[in-house]
């Protein structure tokens, strides 16, 4: 797997305060009615043969119901190509213990649009658990299923993280994080992250780093800027 799409679909499932970006593993837990949350990111991709560049808008709510949908629109630079992408995708909670636990289901389509028109290349569904393992540390596992309708295969996609709720810096709060996440085609990558809260419950920044874990040692970075509202 090469994750050039993994931006855009996980800038449809952040909240308010765990899980998203800078991680690939999504979180269980859904935005409120009438709350939402705008993203601005990008993510480079470097691999011997080329180096990749998306950059990434998005905007998501929640719509009552346990659940929340978002847009996304990205540009992909890949070597001497571009292409444009647009995705919808949505995140419904079936189940939040007392105990901080819970369970959801996160979908996204992804349309790109290269030399021609619109066509839709990705279709990605997760199965999403998250679980307080401390006072301070949450964790997440993805199971998923993911189809590039552009070459018709198909893979299971996994992830799990490992995220800390921060610590106070001053006003402001910094949250770091882990995480494995692969398919059943390629190595997996390990990535690690730092989210900084500079306005608490509002605006946040983030940045990773991972690298593939195969003799290829694909790196992957991204940074991010969220608003809530």
């Amino acid at each position: 797997m090469k994750p050039l799409h993994l931006l855009l679909l996980a800038a449809l499932a952040t909240s308010t305060a765990h899980a998203g970006l800078p991680l690939s593993t999504e979180d269980a837990e859904v935005l409120a009615p009438r709350d939402c949350e705008f993203e601005a990111g990008a993510l480079s991709l470097h691999e011997p043969a080329i180096n990749s560049l998306e950059q990434v808008l998005s905007l998501s709510c929640g719509v009552g119901a346990s659940t929340q949908l978002g847009l996304a629109t990205g540009r992909l630079k890949a070597g001497d190509e571009r292409s444009q992408q647009l995705a919808f995708g949505g995140k419904f909670s079936f189940w939040q213990g007392d105990d901080g636990a819970g369970a959801a289901f996160a979908a996204a389509l992804l349309w790109e649009r290269s030399d021609g028109g619109w066509r839709q290349s990705v279709l990605d569904l997760n199965a999403i658990y998250s679980r307080h393992v401390s006072d301070s540390l949450t964790t997440h596992l993805n199971l998923g299923h993911r189809r590039n309708r552009t070459n018709g295969r198909q893979s299971t996609t996994w992830g799990a993280a490992l995220e800390h709720e921060g610590y106070a810096l001053g006003t402001l709060a910094l949250a770091p994080m882990a995480e494995l996440f692969g398919n059943d085609r390629h190595a997996p990558w390990w990535n690690v992250g730092l989210r900084l809260t500079l306005l608490p419950d509002d605006l946040s920044v983030s940045l990773s780093y991972g690298r593939q874990m195969d003799s290829e040692r694909a790196r992957l970075a991204s940074a991010s800027l969220k608003l809530a509202f």
